[in-house]
């Protein structure tokens, strides 16, 4: 199933217009399909998460194997860490499981740092190449806020500046460009503070926006 980090109805909302007669007009649930708003809400979610260079998504790293130099720390390489799943030690002939916990006496190992990926042992394995092995699982149990803000106003910019959304707000083009440019700006904004592990110059606004799919839906909407 694809990842999404919003909703058809959070792309209702922000789309909404009233009419004269007080009777608001959803571009998602009338120009557009609903499912063909899912695809796209996917779309973005997956670039947001190419954006960042991981994924926001609860995700499975299986078999990653590290050295060890020494050091009773040692950093996983993907994060926010939500659990260690499993971790063995090779013992000379074969990885051996490894328990987790706090207790020093019975447990190997704990995540010290989820945020960072950090795992500590109590006893630090003998020093060699590829002498842990692990499997866990990174990303967010729940998608922070300015992913989700991000993602509906990606996907809002891409379907606001459609043809068929024009022309039906054309009595209300002036501000709706003031609108799109702001969400555009705040796009921007969230890339570069909060999802992009460097952030891009000015410039870059609005290459996110995929000229392809709002052709597509041009397309459909002409059906």
């Amino acid at each position: 199933m694809p990842v999404m980090f919003c909703m058809v109805q959070d792309i209702n909302d922000i789309l909404g217009k009233y009419s004269s007669d007080n009777q608001v007009w959803i571009i998602s649930g009338g120009k557009f399909d609903p499912s063909m708003v899912e695809r796209l809400i996917a779309r973005k979610s997956k670039r947001i998460n190419e954006e960042h260079g991981m994924n926001f998504n609860p995700t499975t790293v299986t078999d990653e194997y590290h050295d060890i130099v020494g050091n009773p720390r040692m950093p996983l390489d993907k994060y926010p860490v939500i659990s260690v799943t499993e971790l063995s030690v090779y013992d000379g002939t074969e990885y051996t499981l490894a328990t987790q916990g706090r207790d020093r006496n019975n447990d190997d190992y704990w995540l010290e740092k989820p945020n960072s990926g950090m795992v500590r042992f109590w006893d630090t394995p003998d020093v060699g190449t590829e002498r842990v092995k692990t499997t866990y699982i990174y990303g967010h149990s729940e998608i922070p806020s300015y992913v989700e803000e991000c993602c509906i106003l990606m996907t809002a910019v891409d379907l606001a500046t459609s043809r068929e959304f024009q022309e039906e707000c054309k009595e209300q083009i002036n501000k709706w460009e003031k609108v799109i440019g702001g969400w555009m700006s705040r796009v921007e904004e969230l890339l570069n503070t909060k999802i992009r592990h460097k952030n891009l110059a000015v410039h870059t606004i609005g290459k996110w926006r995929d000229e392809s799919v709002v052709s597509e839906l041009e397309d459909m909407t002409d059906e």
